[in-house]
């Protein structure tokens, strides 16, 4: 018996990302603030792409920033999701990725 040891690390790393929402909401926040050091805050109900923290070739380092770090695949269905624009919804929809 070998182990598919890309499965065994998506799992791990998956389990090293079983965590709190606050903590992957600070994961997101600190991406956002690494674009955009000129804002002070981020308001968690804003639309990030409104407000232009992001534009739509950032969304793809966006995407997959965040798959690799929380060991996730964003489907269709989670990037057409009204949610998935402000950094509440996205960090709901990671949230129940990881856990899954």
């Amino acid at each position: 018996f070998k182990p598919n040891l890309s499965i065994l690390s998506n799992k791990l790393r998956k389990l090293s990302f079983i965590m709190n929402k606050k903590k992957i909401e600070r994961v997101i926040i600190d991406y956002f603030k690494e674009r955009n050091p000129d804002v002070k805050s981020f308001d968690l109900e804003e639309d990030y792409f409104a407000k232009g923290y992001v534009d739509s070739l950032a969304t793809l380092d966006m995407i997959f920033k965040f798959e690799e770090t929380f060991g996730i695949k964003f489907e269709t269905e989670d990037m057409e999701n009204s949610n998935f624009k402000i950094i509440n919804g996205l960090v709901n929809i990671i949230f129940h990725k990881i856990k899954s």
